[in-house]
């Protein structure tokens, strides 16, 4: 069978096309197999840090930015009222929504646009030919953790957009010697993605690799761009924290915490707990946790971090090998960079669990892909598919389950657009009082959250410890709260609603209630 001439003399043009919807077309994909025909916006966000993130975006569609803190055991960002992650993830969102309108499943279709976006700037500013733009169409169906969160009301969409951008920019640079459209495209996503997340230093050493070392510099002026570019982004990411909640979900040292104990408790013991946080999360490759596969969603992430620990150990034995024969190692030493590098580091600068390491190294993951497509290393690449594709019976049937979820979630949403006609007569913003547009809230963060009228800020009460400065307080009885535990923190609040899911309690007079200065 023929192929007709005008698939021939456009094949790069439908190849484009595709890369830019396979996002969607991989999302109707995974519908339509778990039985929820090809409607892929009947979702909603279900678990918490799906529901933290689309009612900050709802906020900030509606009235710029959150009217109330969100944020953990009454903590708030020094300026502004965002969560854990500040202001700098939301622009695109609120942007596209104000466009097309705020919806349920608004943050999921935006996260397939970026990540289409991405996939097709990258191939444009790769120059990638026909076969590599299979190869990359190819190596996205196979990453089960990017469309994992590409059907998600989170941020990793975003992210890993950010990821293949830069990396885009970063090879036209490497290619094309500096053309300064390329530069002034790289700066922007590079500051933008230093003060959105930790991940930036993924490309903070290949930035220099590809561009600064390409020229002839010399070392002073090349340890003086390395300064600067250090505290340009130290100043994002100190701009990310003034803008952030402090985030105590865990109770666990952070890197900040680390490094201040380096000042108030002496230097060798900031260093030893830092090397103790690596320790602890290097030690989640260890075999006990790799065959922890207590559910879906744990099994699917174990498979993923013993893929990586077979990656790790193929690349060294790669670097070896040609050392030994004495052939070209810029490819090896840019995807152990990747892998290696970001291990490591990660280890020492975030502590959490399996979930949050596998999602965040999955940016080390897609750059390294891209490398390897980039440097036509098809044989590491053909390689990393074939490992991937043990992860896929588990890992799709888990995607299966997120769908499911969302799905009910969706199904729910009129009980929850009910409840919360209500409470928007009984819960009034007020403008320019920030902790009164404050709800202390106990219990787990669910769908109910939902329920809240747009635009209060969420103080999540980890352990039941609260603040008193809030002008509401909503206990969650689905969540699990001990109301004895926490019948002091009820003091000066009046009982206003309950419903099956919630009790609402009102700030009894203002006294407590702080006014934005």
């Amino acid at each position: 069978m023929q192929v007709p001439e005008i698939f021939k003399r456009n094949q790069k043009m439908i190849l484009l096309s595709c890369s830019f919807l396979l996002p969607f077309i991989t999302d109707i994909f995974l519908s339509v197999l778990g039985g929820n025909g090809f409607n892929i916006a009947r979702t909603a966000p279900y678990n918490s840090d799906e529901i933290f993130w689309h009612l900050q975006t709802a906020a900030s569609e509606k009235y710029t930015m959150p009217q109330g803190y969100f944020g953990y055991n009454g903590s708030h960002a020094a300026v502004g009222t965002y969560g854990a992650w500040g202001f700098f993830p939301f622009p695109p969102y609120v942007i596209l929504c104000r466009l097309f309108g705020m919806k349920i499943y608004s943050r999921h279709i935006i996260n397939l646009y970026m990540l289409g976006v991405a996939l097709l700037l990258f191939s444009l500013l790769a120059e990638l030919d026909e076969k590599k733009i299979v190869l990359l169409q190819l190596s996205y169906i196979f990453s089960p953790v990017t469309i994992r969160y590409s059907i998600s009301a989170m941020n990793e969409g975003e992210r890993y957009a950010f990821s293949i951008l830069i990396c885009g920019f970063l090879v036209s640079i490497y290619r094309k010697k500096r053309q300064k459209w390329y530069v002034y495209g790289l700066i922007p996503c590079f500051l933008i993605y230093a003060v959105l997340s930790y991940d930036i230093f993924i490309f903070f050493v290949p930035v220099y690799l590809m561009i600064i070392l390409r020229g002839r510099t010399g070392i002073v002026r090349f340890g003086l761009n390395m300064l600067i570019s250090f505290l340009v982004m130290a100043l994002c990411r100190m701009i990310n924290g003034i803008t952030s909640a402090e985030y105590t979900l865990t109770g666990d040292p952070n890197v900040l915490k680390a490094f201040i104990g380096f000042f108030e408790e002496g230097f060798i013991l900031g260093i030893r707990k830092t090397l103790y946080m690596m320790y602890r999360n290097l030690a989640r490759f260890g075999p006990l946790n790799l065959i922890n596969i207590r559910d879906r969603e744990y099994g699917m992430y174990s498979v993923y971090l013993g893929m990586i620990v077979i990656i790790c150990i193929y690349i060294l034995i790669l670097g070896i090998y040609r050392f030994i024969r004495k052939q070209n190692m810029g490819s090896v030493c840019l995807a152990a960079w990747f892998i290696w590098g970001y291990v490591f580091a990660f280890g020492a600068l975030y502590t959490d669990d399996e979930i949050t390491l596998v999602r965040s190294l999955n940016c080390a993951m897609i750059v390294l892909v891209l490398i390897l497509i980039i440097f036509n290393e098809k044989k590491k690449l053909f390689a990393l598919i074939l490992f991937s594709i043990f992860t896929i019976p588990i890992s799709w049937r888990y995607v299966n389950d997120v769908y499911a979820e969302s799905h009910v979630a969706y199904d729910n949403m009129a009980h929850i657009k009910d409840e919360n006609e209500i409470l928007s007569k009984i819960m009034e913003i007020r403008p320019n009082d920030r902790w009164a547009n404050t709800i202390a809230w106990y219990g787990d963060i669910s769908g109910a959250c939902l329920e809240v009228p747009t635009g209060f800020g969420i103080n999540y009460c980890i352990e039941n410890i609260g603040d008193n400065n809030m002008g509401w307080l909503i206990i969650n009885k689905t969540g699990g709260v001990n109301t004895v535990e926490i019948k002091d923190m009820l003091s000066g609040y009046g009982k206003e609603y309950e419903n099956e899911n919630l009790i609402v309690y009102k700030r009894e007079g203002d006294k407590l209630c702080i006014p934005l200065q």
